[in-house]
């Protein structure tokens, strides 16, 4: 954190230390340090427990996923859109019965 931090410093020649100052007051701005490096080290990991395998996959297969995918996705908006009809419909059905009473 500290080796960032002079790293931000030695861009402002002149300032490095109106600079340190700032990051030291500021615990927001630290942050906007902090935030990269800590993605870095998750990255790091991340890619260190990944295991790569090479397979050999024909363009027809390739490209039948694909489709297969496509299809899929086109099928879970309708249903989502029909929940939220019902989900509405129940909730002013609910409203009407409160405004009644």
């Amino acid at each position: 954190m500290t080796q960032a931090l002079v790293e931000r410093a030695r861009q402002f020649p002149g300032q490095e230390k109106e600079v340190w100052e700032f990051y030291r007051k500021n615990p927001q701005a630290l942050a906007e340090i902090r935030a990269p490096i800590f993605e870095e080290k998750v990255v790091d990991h991340l890619l260190g427990q990944v295991k790569v395998a090479d397979s050999s996959v024909s363009r027809e297969a390739l490209y039948a996923d694909e489709d297969a995918d496509a299809e899929a996705g086109e099928a879970k908006p309708k249903k989502a859109a029909r929940k939220a009809k019902k989900a509405e419909a129940k909730a002013e059905a609910g409203a009407d019965d409160e405004t009644a009473a």
